[in-house]
């Protein structure tokens, strides 16, 4: 679990005015729905600023929503990463380089993306372009 968002102390929330019992390997997704659970307890118990905790969920949803696209993102390229190096020949998706027109994949496919990046970095620092 990435620390700093839900620590658990024996099983229990830190975060929460109420001890409320956690599941210690949460999704990312069920870690936001909880600190949306525990912002509304919040609220009544503690004074908590309305206004704060509103701007809170709202941050939350986008976490949320950045975390779905970004977990589509990732199944798609593990899936384009995993094809056969025959997929050229039998049709179908698949990844590769020019001019040497060769398919990649596995260890050859990230070599290849990293270095590319890497190369359009260095080429963009070197014009002056610090937007990445």
């Amino acid at each position: 679990m990435e620390s700093g968002v839900i620590r658990c102390n024996g099983g229990y929330c830190e975060m929460c005015p109420v001890k409320i019992q956690l599941e210690c390997e949460m999704t990312p997704c069920d870690r936001i729905e909880h600190i949306r659970q525990c912002l509304r307890r919040m609220k009544p118990t503690m004074g908590f600023e309305l206004a704060a905790a509103e701007e809170i969920e709202k941050e939350l949803v986008e976490l949320g929503a950045d975390f779905s696209r970004q977990s589509a993102d990732a199944t798609r390229y593990r899936w384009l990463r995993e094809r056969d190096l025959d997929t050229i020949d039998a049709g179908g998706v698949f990844a590769g380089v020019t001019p040497e027109n060769m398919v990649l994949n596995g260890d050859d496919l990230d070599a290849a993306i990293d270095a590319r990046r890497l190369a359009e970095m260095t080429r963009a620092v070197l014009n002056g372009d610090t937007c990445g």
